[in-house]
């Protein structure tokens, strides 16, 4: 049976100087690349360090929604 779960980061959901409204998503079964992207996005969009204090944080905010398709 086929997975359509993904996982979903938005970054729309919280406050920032610029109002981003970045969505990242990816299967569920590829969470990890996921966290890697949007800790890259929040170190080069909003100054945060890309560490892996980050990612466990980044973790704790997936959601996960059925695939569309």
């Amino acid at each position: 049976m086929v997975n359509n779960r993904w996982a979903v980061l938005d970054c729309g959901k919280y406050p920032s100087a610029d109002n981003c409204k970045i969505k990242l998503s990816a299967p569920e079964d590829q969470v990890e690349k996921l966290i890697d992207l949007a800790a890259y996005h929040a170190s080069k969009s909003h100054g945060h360090e890309n560490s892996q204090e980050l990612k466990n944080e980044l973790r704790k905010l997936v959601e996960y929604e059925e695939n569309p398709s």
